[in-house]
């Protein structure tokens, strides 16, 4: 995948979000939709049975992590007025 994708979202395998910037994400399955999420870079929570640390958090559910984020995207400006 590029960068330049047409649909605009971005691999985070190619780049991912600065620190703490809300962005769109999706994990690319059609049947879930995209979320808002942030990125921490040190991690957000550690899985305390497999250890695992999750980077992506949600700014309105604070008590979920995710780790399955594949595809970013600034979150678009609100449609101004005609």
């Amino acid at each position: 995948m590029s960068e330049n994708r047409p649909d605009g979202w971005i691999d985070v395998a190619e780049r991912l979000p600065a620190p703490y910037a809300s962005v769109l994400t999706t994990n690319g399955k059609q049947d879930e939709p995209p979320q808002v999420l942030y990125y921490a870079p040190n991690g957000v929570s550690v899985s305390k049975l497999s250890g695992k640390v999750y980077h992506w958090k949600s700014e309105t559910c604070c008590e979920q992590s995710y780790d399955d984020v594949r595809f970013w995207m600034p979150i678009p400006q609100p449609p101004s007025k005609p």
